[in-house]
């Protein structure tokens, strides 16, 4: 059954089709193993077999796609990760949506600490503020950055050259960290929930107060990261499809 699903997911990409050889190298099985699947999957009208030999989708699987997609939001999608990561590390754990030049939380989950960062459903803040307000604009449009960094100038008087080393470095390193920045007392570490196309309208993010993030910065920092990859798979995402236009 694994190998099974693993072909599926070898078209998930930058090809439409493929030929045998590639399936195999893509799913690291043998190519007769491969075919004896592939034939499988033909038959059962998840595979179409082309005129040059290649395979790809059929519509019967894009359209089981499609009703997934549209039954399930990111929260449902990220639910039980959204949890995991906050039974894990005992913090507030927080999902934001892109929503214009803001970042807005539309689920957190309490820390079970007595001294906790308070985020409630409904919370806003200038995107490029804070660990998720960096996480969400780091993978935006240059012009929509641009923009975003003038506001940030004009409002909290944010330097636009530091704020576009410190977007570069999100974008190599994968997550965003912020100290004091939208809640006082508080730090935040942020990661990008990728869509299938390698944009980004998520975000997931942890934040307790600072004395607690300075002493377990590395290992909140792993199970962010971690989470939201997780996360962004179950949303269509593979690695393969993040670009350097969407980088």
């Amino acid at each position: 059954m694994n190998r099974t699903f693993s072909i599926l997911e070898a078209f998930a990409g930058d090809r439409h089709s493929l030929p045998l050889h590639e399936i195999a190298m893509r799913v690291g099985l043998t190519s007769p193993t491969t075919l004896r699947i592939i034939k499988a999957l033909v038959e059962l009208g998840y595979l179409i077999r082309l005129t040059n030999n290649e395979y790809c989708l059929s519509p019967k699987i894009l359209r089981l796609s499609a009703a997934v997609k549209s039954t399930l939001d990111i929260r449902e999608i990220s639910y039980d990760v959204n949890h995991d990561l906050a039974a894990k590390t005992k913090e507030s754990v927080a999902l934001y949506m892109l929503d214009g030049f803001e970042r807005i939380c539309i689920y957190a989950i309490d820390s079970e600490l007595r001294l906790q960062a308070v985020i409630r459903q409904g919370d806003r803040a200038p995107l490029g503020l804070g660990a998720s307000g960096k996480a969400i604009l780091a993978y935006q449009a240059p012009e929509l950055i641009e923009e975003a960094a003038e506001r940030l100038e004009q409002s909290h008087a944010v330097e636009r050259a530091k704020l576009r080393e410190v977007l570069a470095r999100i974008r190599e390193e994968g997550f965003a960290q912020s100290s004091f920045e939208v809640t006082g007392g508080n730090a935040a570490v942020a990661a990008p929930i990728f869509e299938p196309d390698g944009s980004v309208r998520f975000a997931l993010s942890l934040a307790c107060p600072e004395s607690r993030f300075s002493v377990n910065e590395a290992f909140f920092t792993e199970e962010v990261i971690r989470s939201a990859k997780l996360i962004s798979k179950r949303n269509g995402f593979t690695e393969r499809e993040l670009t350097p236009a969407s980088a």
